[in-house]
């Protein structure tokens, strides 16, 4: 295998530490928050960047309950 099908990066920020190595083609999935549908989503990719915008969900307002003594 080519060093050109071989490539590494390794990040140390804030406490962690990310390492990506990858082999010829990459696949990754993430679980969509509650709320959120594939139709919602939009994705491009520019100049080797991969640029993925997912919606944050819309949460209801919290409701008050009224408790009654009994």
């Amino acid at each position: 295998m080519s060093d050109r099908e071989h490539q590494e990066e390794k990040r140390e920020e804030k406490g962690y530490v990310r390492r990506e190595v990858r082999y010829g083609s990459l696949s990754r999935s993430l679980p969509l928050p509650e709320g959120v549908t594939e139709a919602d989503i939009t994705a491009t990719y520019t100049d080797g960047v991969l640029e993925i915008r997912i919606p944050e969900p819309k949460h209801e307002e919290a409701k008050k309950i009224a408790i009654s003594k009994s």
